[in-house]
């Protein structure tokens, strides 16, 4: 069971009722999804509403999701409202902290013949309990904390600032490379590579295995 499930379950929603979710930190939540959008969720499925530079991204984040695409001046929530009329919906949950008053009068007005009702924190209740998954992303999260820690030790000395701290970790060399060549004209330069054998059409799927950042020494060799 994915969490848009365990959250419609949960939630409790009846069958003419969905949610529509406009933060980006409880959509993240819920699909996986880190591009633009909004959520539209029912006791049977969910869909992102997103334009077309993320329609690919939300597919592959959130393979559960139906994706929608804006367009054609059709904007989110009225996309959403389709979503909701083709599946019964005629009561509408939405994130009451998130919505400004003119924000919500646009949401009635691209949304006609719904009844809007707040969600009341829904997502960030059920964001309280931990799941193994970010359990697992905590515990990541600590052991890097603890390898910067281990790693400036014996460097750090009292009365460094915070910037000269962050300045050493952010720019830490992790290997010199020798160049067989004279580079100077481009000393100093940074630039973002490909690794060896490495399709580039992957890049934008496994950047952190696919890339890499090198910087030109000050000697240009």
């Amino acid at each position: 069971m994915n969490r848009i499930q365990k959250f419609a379950a949960q939630a409790c929603l009846a069958k003419d009722t969905g949610v529509y979710v406009t933060k980006p930190s409880n959509m993240f939540y819920l699909t996986g999804y880190t591009g633009e959008g909004v959520l539209a969720v029912t006791a049977d499925g969910a869909a992102i509403v997103t334009d077309f530079r993320y329609t690919e991204q939300a597919e592959r984040q959130s393979p559960f999701c139906q994706v929608l695409m804006t367009g054609g001046g059709k904007n989110h929530a009225v996309i959403a409202c389709g979503f909701f009329s083709e599946r019964g919906i005629k009561n509408v949950l939405y994130e009451e902290d998130d919505v400004t008053v003119s924000s919500f009068r646009r949401m009635q007005s691209d949304m006609p013949g719904m009844t809007f009702s707040a969600l009341d924190g829904a997502p960030e209740k059920m964001r309280t309990v931990k799941d193994p998954e970010e359990i697992a992303l905590i515990e990541e999260a600590c052991n890097i904390s603890c390898d910067a820690f281990e790693e400036l030790l014996g460097w750090m000395k009292p009365g460094m600032t915070e910037k000269q701290v962050a300045d050493y970790i952010d720019g830490k060399v992790i290997r010199t490379i020798p160049l067989n060549f004279d580079a100077k004209e481009l000393a100093g330069k940074y630039f973002l590579v490909t690794g060896t054998g490495k399709y580039f059409k992957n890049v934008k799927y496994e950047p952190e295995i696919n890339l890499g950042l090198i910087r030109i020494a000050a000697n240009g060799l």
